[in-house]
């Protein structure tokens, strides 16, 4: 027999609510709801069983119908406010000195939404901040809704997110932002102003990297606006230089594929993702099992690399490696001088393109000071585009750099995939 409540209080004190019982076999003698702009009711609801005095039933009805009161009241006001932040967003958009702002704040500071732990996580900080704009969320899709159930903004995240340089971004960069839009286009209050300006960022970070990317890859995508999403996955596999593993990567594609108008709703990051991510996850399988059938297929030569082989080269061997890696995969390549290469060791061009190749043959992990370098040759050598090559791994701090600045990095499994392929 379940023992009955002897007694039910609700109190209001500094705006929290308070349920007080006196049984606590089931939950707690004090239960706080720490928002009394909407409050949930489960505590109730879930507990109705414990009840047999009709009494105590009554009461609890009351406080239940209480709470609905008040969370109708709060969803009108969260409806009143998404109808703010789409009109606002509405007469900004096609606004062109907005436009211009936000996509220079894109191109200065860090390239930060890339990934749904990324996105997901910004969003919970602006619905710890104040939730009235959930509705305008990207996570308030029915299919991501469970992302903004949490009790810590990394939950899930933790390995994925490095929180100080997100929160850095928010405070000193995104507020920044909101206030020099604020300034010309006085918002109604601060909140307003962040999610409009959130929604504005969503959309015109989507033309940046299509920018970004078809300035660096055109050449692999000739026709794309008559190809299909599958066709266009298949046309990025094609890319000799990049990482088609990086999640990043993915990122910028999606960005490009949305812009194209490839998906089912190209204005939503985290659909688009999910559904490339898993298409290319298929490529990327189907590639590996073609290239080891392609290894179990060629007659051994005594000419073969591994690499471990790399592992016992000086610095200028590697360099000269990869010039011939790069020679093998149909570039035209040069070698720089071993001192004063400002950053480059191999140039190698290939359809009126070129790329500035820093080569790592280090027995530790590769730090920022490679990408600094290599970014510096880029402009030295008036170059296309930077790659960054080692036998080992890159630090977190340089992966970041890197994806800011538009670096590509291949890393050891990038190395000997490609070793295996060619030699």
């Amino acid at each position: 027999m379940v023992d009955e409540l002897s007694t039910i209080e609700v109190t209001v004190k500094e705006n929290h609510y308070y349920i007080q019982t006196e049984n606590h076999q089931y939950f707690d003698s004090v239960v706080v709801f720490t928002d009394s702009q909407n409050i949930i009711h489960n505590f109730l609801v879930n507990n109705k069983v414990a009840y047999s005095d009709r009494e105590m039933k009554d009461q609890v009805l009351i406080i239940e119908n209480h709470f609905d009161v008040m969370n109708r009241a709060y969803i009108l006001k969260q409806d009143k406010f998404n109808d703010e932040v789409e009109e606002r967003f509405s007469r900004l958009i096609n606004n062109e000195e907005i436009n211009t702002i936000i996509y220079n704040f894109i191109e200065k500071t860090d390239k930060i939404f890339l990934t749904k732990a990324s996105i997901v996580v910004f969003e919970r900080m602006l619905k710890f901040g104040n939730k009235i704009g959930q509705y305008t969320l990207l996570c308030n899709d029915d299919e991501f809704s469970n992302t903004l159930k949490f009790s810590n903004v990394l939950d899930g995240f933790e390995d994925e997110i490095n929180f100080d340089t997100l929160n850095n971004y928010y405070t000193e960069k995104f507020l920044k932002l909101v206030k020099i839009i604020d300034r010309k286009y006085s918002f109604s209050s601060e909140i307003l102003g962040i999610y409009v300006t959130w929604k504005l960022l969503r959309v015109i970070v989507t033309r940046y990297f299509h920018d970004m990317f078809d300035k660096d890859y055109n050449q692999y995508f000739h026709g794309v606006d008559d190809a299909s999403l599958e066709d266009c996955i298949e046309k990025y596999g094609n890319i000799d230089t990049i990482n088609i593993d990086s999640v990043n990567n993915a990122g910028i594609l999606t960005y490009y594929l949305m812009f194209k108008g490839k998906f089912k709703d190209n204005s939503h990051f985290l659909k688009c993702n999910k559904a490339l991510i898993s298409m290319l996850s298929d490529l990327i399988d189907r590639k590996k099992l073609d290239d080891f059938e392609n290894s179990l297929l060629k007659q051994d030569t005594n000419n073969n690399f591994t690499i471990n082989d790399i592992d016992l080269m000086d610095g200028h061997e590697f360099e000269r490696f990869i010039g011939t890696l790069f020679s093998k995969m149909g570039y035209s390549t040069e070698v720089t001088k071993g001192s004063g290469d400002q950053g480059v060791d191999v140039i190698a061009e290939k359809d009126g393109r070129k790329f500035g190749i820093q080569a790592k043959c280090y027995s530790s992990a590769v730090t920022n000071k490679a990408i600094q370098e290599v970014a510096a040759g880029i402009s030295h050598y008036r170059l296309d585009k930077g790659i960054v090559i080692t036998n080992n791994y890159f630090t977190e701090s340089a992966r970041e750099l890197a994806a800011s600045n538009g670096i590509v990095l291949w890393d050891r499994t990038i190395l000997k995939e490609k070793i295996d392929e060619l030699f």
